[in-house]
């Protein structure tokens, strides 16, 4: 039985490159339309890595090796794959969190619904071409009364599309979990002064998160138009119901408008939230200026100790003032004052820093109301 194991994680020829580096098993590097490397793991089995990402494990066996095969590539050749970021959801969703695309090539006889329970898939539907038959489900596909000679570029686009639609809900998926969160961020009844910086460093990250997926869907986006101009069997294609590359680059579009929209939503609670933080930040500045303000008058009412005496000069009868000054009690009134300064800016900092809730939409609406002020100032004025 022909069995193909195929993913499409939409990497690029740099990805390729340091692959070529890092293999601990025999390739050979080929140039062409696409850049791509072979692997002969044996006499029945050779594993494909095109430079775009697709990556094809073909080989003659039983169902019962499909997964001992699908394990010894992921821990040499998926695992070899280099990614600046770990998290890189593509990466994930495709080569680890979700079973690979299986394509079959059978003989007449086989049993469809006894191969898709034993492959632990469900099967769709059944399609019957000038080609070929066909049957597909859940990323099992299983070909019979093959009329083609050449099957290879039908596997890379089965695989290529299968991954797509699989992608796509992932993105999507993730993209709903960012903006909920983001939302709960904003409308969280009340926070802590001192927890706005971990607020804010929450959301940094997630604006990374975000910049990440767009520069991603851009890739997946360039990928699909080049795989589209180069496919060279449209109208096999067609008949097998997958030429859904038009279809691809407009979910795509969707793809890049709704992560716009969740960078810029982040962008603006961002903003409000560092506006929100500077401007309490200012408040307890002015309290801090409160509290020298205090020291300083006390300080000064500490100098009243000075007492003055008179004195007159024996024999002379001259006389004058002695000034002189009460240290034990000009110490007593400056540690009184000290400690009460102490005692007023622990009070403030707690209700500013701890006992103070804020309440962020209360500050966006507040920040909204002084943008309007400023515009219609600078209407005046000009």
């Amino acid at each position: 039985m022909r069995v193909v194991i195929g993913l499409y994680a939409y990497l690029t020829k740099i990805n390729l490159l340091g692959l070529k580096n890092d293999l601990d098993v025999p390739f050979e590097y080929i140039r062409g339309i696409y850049d791509y490397i072979v692997i002969i793991k044996d006499k029945k089995t050779s594993v494909k890595v095109m430079q775009d990402g697709l990556i094809l494990l073909e080989t003659e066996c039983g169902l019962e090796d499909i997964s001992w095969h699908y394990v010894w590539l992921q821990k040499h050749v998926l695992s070899k794959i280099r990614i600046l970021d770990a998290e890189d959801i593509f990466y994930k969703s495709i080569f680890w969190e979700k079973p690979p695309t299986i394509i079959i090539v059978a003989d007449q006889g086989i049993d469809i619904a006894e191969t898709f329970k034993k492959v632990g898939r469900r099967m769709d539907y059944s399609l019957s071409t000038k080609y070929f038959q066909k049957q597909y489900g859940d990323g099992l596909a299983i070909y019979t009364n093959v009329k083609l000679k050449d099957l290879s570029e039908v596997f890379e686009n089965q695989v290529v599309l299968a991954d797509y639609q699989n992608l796509t809900k992932v993105l999507l998926k993730e993209n709903e979990r960012i903006w909920k969160e983001v939302s709960a961020i904003r409308n969280e009844k009340k926070y802590n002064f001192h927890d706005l910086p971990e607020v804010i460093d929450e959301l940094l990250e997630k604006r990374r998160v975000v910049e990440s997926l767009l520069h991603r869907v851009h890739q997946l986006d360039d990928a699909i138009l080049t795989r589209a101009k180069k496919c060279t069997i449209k109208e096999v294609l067609k008949e097998l119901r997958m030429d859904d590359y038009d279809e691809m680059v407009r979910v795509n579009n969707y793809l890049l408008d709704q992560f716009e929209m969740t960078k810029d939503y982040l962008s603006s609670s961002l903003e409000l939230i560092e506006f929100v933080y500077r401007e309490n930040e200012q408040k307890a500045l002015n309290i801090l200026q409160v509290i020298f303000a205090i020291g300083t008058i006390a300080a000064l009412i500490g100098l009243s100790q000075i007492s003055n005496d008179r004195f007159v000069l024996p024999g002379t009868g001259a006389a004058g003032d002695l000034i002189t000054y009460d240290f034990s009690g000009m110490l007593a009134w400056s540690g009184f004052s000290i400690v009460l300064g102490v005692i007023i800016f622990l009070v403030f900092n707690y209700i500013f820093f701890h006992a103070k809730k804020l309440r962020i939409m209360n500050f966006g609406k507040k920040r909204v109301l002084v943008q309007k002020r400023k515009q219609k100032a600078q209407v005046i004025s000009s």
